[in-house]
């Protein structure tokens, strides 16, 4: 019967892909398979992580992060930035986030008016990161550009879907 065909022995490291207790010969086309990568107890990043490994996972996204901020400029390097500081709370950064987003405020509110419909999606898109922040706890609730931002979208009913 079936019983005699089995034989169990360790699993090997590496090895052919086989069907348990199949005495048919089995042709498989198209299927590739890989190592899976280390799980987080043999040193991988993998699985859950301790506390400790996950917060020095977050330093290393958010410093990946911002050495991609220092390739760009203006808002897209504003962006970045304001992307990492979900990763890791850093008071240069915010800084930075904050002085660039105060300015991008303040060329709104100087923009003419019949010129300033061309900034809603921009605007609107940098709100939504702001409460993305918001809600992570990354910058204040009463942040001031944001508080700023948020004036010009509701005076120019850009908050009414």
């Amino acid at each position: 019967g079936p019983r005699g065909r089995s034989r169990f022995t360790p699993f090997p490291d590496n090895g052919p892909l086989q069907v348990p207790d199949h005495g048919n010969p089995v042709r498989f086309r198209n299927d590739w398979y890989r190592p899976l990568p280390p799980r987080a107890i043999e040193g991988g990043t993998d699985g859950n992580l301790t506390t400790d490994a996950t917060t020095a996972k977050r330093k290393e996204i958010a410093a990946d992060i911002r050495k991609d901020a220092e390739t760009r400029t203006g808002m897209p390097q504003t962006l970045r930035l304001m992307e990492s500081l979900q990763y890791e709370a850093d008071e240069t950064t915010l800084k930075k986030v904050e002085d660039q987003t105060s300015k991008y405020v303040a060329t709104l509110k100087d923009t003419p008016p019949a010129q300033l419909d061309s900034k809603k999606d921009q605007a609107k898109y940098i709100n939504d990161a702001f409460n993305l922040l918001t809600k992570a706890k990354a910058i204040p609730a009463d942040f001031p550009p944001k508080a700023e931002l948020l004036k010009i979208i509701k005076a120019q009913g850009w908050d009414k879907r």
